[in-house]
This record gives C-alpha cells, structure tokens and sequence, in this order.
C-alpha cells in the first residue's frame, strides 16, 4: 500500500477519523477539543468545532451524511450538523 497523502491535522494526538459517505469530506478529532471537517480533494481546511471534549472522543457521520457524532471515551456523547454537511 502507498502512502497518498501526509499532512499535519492537529496539534495533539488523533483520536478519530470520520469519512462522509457521499461527499469529499473528511473529520478529524484530537485531544486538544476540535474536530476539523477537510475536503478529500486537496486537504484544504473546510470548518473546524470547538468540543468540550477534554480527553480523546471518536467520530462517526450519520448515513445520511447530515450529522457529526462525536463519542467521548468517557461515554458522553455530542451531535453536531456541521454547515459543511449541507448541500
């Protein structure tokens, strides 16, 4: 397998990656809070969401592709409809 792409997406560790099923778009949570939403095409930043996440969480996008759920490993639970999941 090879490597396609490398780049720098936070400041703290990664804690979970979410891919929209039907657009180019892609979420990633750290522990430092935020989930950033990138476009697939060229990794541009497309929005980014302050959590009161302060330890690591998971992500995961609704089958429609409306909603962003962020899952604390603590169990808490956040749902989110980013402006970007919008068509």
């Amino acid at each position: 397998m090879e490597l396609e792409v490398e780049f720098r997406a936070h400041d703290a560790s990664l804690t979970g990656v979410a891919w929209h099923p039907a657009r180019p778009l892609v979420a990633t949570a750290s522990k430092d809070g935020v989930i950033r939403i990138w476009n697939r095409n060229d990794w541009s930043l497309v929005e980014e969401i302050r959590t009161e996440f302060e330890k690591g969480y998971d992500l995961a996008v609704s089958p429609s592709g409306k909603r962003l759920l962020a899952m604390c490993f603590e169990r808490d639970v956040q749902i989110y409809e980013p402006r970007s999941f919008r068509e």
